[in-house]
């Protein structure tokens, strides 16, 4: 079968669902808007659209800043390359509603079957203190599918679908089972260099752990606009002064594929974010059999068990100290959270369980 994927850009994410369709023989091709700027081609290489007219005039009239969220393409270019494509799968990651609906509305008339991916809990539970928010996506999603003909799916599941036509494909990983020595406990933190992902306040955490504990730290982090570049400095200023420079190495840049290395040799997994819609890292480190840590805010808690992972309160210093002291204060556990991760993953994130509900929700 043919795969086309719709979505802003090429997300890590992505990878291991590429590499196992295409090795079941499908064809898969990707449309994205832009490029990230460590971004692994080496599967696949996404095509670009060139954007309306339209599009440019309108960002230019309302200042829109977010260029990409008012993007929609050429409509002669889009229906030409989707008819070359003639893809019997879409999936189309929910942005930039005007660029979606209109890639929607050629794949229909294609006769492609329309898959609306979006990376939130499928019980919608993140809407449903905001009843006007959540009205419109319940209605939003009903138009989607009558319309479209269409599926919502989401890697996220928490509870039981409450609607129809919303469906579950999990998230896929590589999963090794690997013997780590707790002697010189080291912890993993990755993340782009930016105030959401709450680099900061895990160094101030770290700080305090220090003062009682040995243990060494790795910070894997992208520096690519001026936003990351300032909160890198702060960062580095802070581990400086408090003469944490031993203990806190930071790495800038990283090649997805040479991250693995890291979970390898390393006993924690760190992910401080607040809002994180659906870490891949998280997760990757769960498939290298590692005890992980995340906030109430990232979507890929619903991952997250407690025989192998802690959840702490998003924000707040205090929570999220106390759960990185319970795996240093565990250290004899360790081989056991070790291993819960690792059947877990072996039963949660292979590519044989993302098949079975490829070929029972999307076929």
């Amino acid at each position: 079968m043919k795969f086309l994927f719709i979505a802003p850009r090429y997300h890590t994410n992505q990878i291991p669902i590429i590499r196992n369709l295409k090795k079941n023989n499908h064809k898969v091709f990707f449309n994205s808007i832009y490029k990230g700027k460590i971004e692994d081609y080496s599967l696949i290489r996404p095509f670009f659209l060139k954007q309306s007219y339209l599009s440019k005039l309108f960002q230019s009239f309302f200042q829109i800043k977010n260029k990409y969220a008012f993007f929609f393409p050429k409509i002669f270019q889009c229906f030409n390359d989707y008819k070359k494509i003639k893809p019997d799968i879409a999936i189309i990651r929910l942005y930039g509603r005007i660029n979606i609906y209109i890639s929607a509305i050629i794949l229909r008339i294609l006769k492609t079957k329309i898959i609306f991916y979006e990376q939130a809990p499928n019980d919608f539970s993140h809407l449903k203190k905001k009843r006007v928010r959540f009205f419109f996506k319940m209605l939003e999603m009903n138009l989607q599918n009558f319309f479209f003909k269409s599926k919502w799916m989401t890697p996220l599941k928490k509870n039981n679908f409450f609607l129809k036509n919303c469906i579950y494909l999990p998230f896929i990983v590589k999963i090794e089972k690997k013997l780590r020595s707790v002697k010189n406990f080291k912890i993993l933190i990755i993340g782009k260099f930016q105030r959401r992902k709450s680099i900061y306040l895990a160094l101030e955490s770290l700080h305090q752990l220090s003062k009682k504990y040995n243990f060494n730290v790795t910070i894997i982090g992208e520096v690519s606009n001026n936003e990351h570049k300032n909160y890198y400095l702060e960062c580095k200023s802070f581990i400086k002064s408090k003469n944490l420079n031993n203990r806190i190495q930071i790495i800038k840049n990283l090649k997805h594929k040479r991250i693995f290395n890291f979970y390898k040799s390393h006993n924690l997994f760190l992910l401080p974010s607040s809002h994180e819609p659906a870490s891949i890292s998280l997760l990757e480190a769960i498939g290298y059999s590692m005890p992980v840590i995340c906030s109430d805010t990232c979507g890929t808690k619903t991952y997250v068990k407690k025989k192998f992972g802690k959840i702490f309160k998003t924000g707040n210093l205090g929570s999220l100290t106390n759960s990185i002291k319970f795996y240093l204060d565990n250290k004899k556990k360790y081989k056991i959270f070790s291993n819960n991760a690792f059947l877990f993953a072996k039963k949660n994130l292979s590519e044989k369980n993302y098949n079975q509900f490829l070929k029972k929700n999307v076929f």
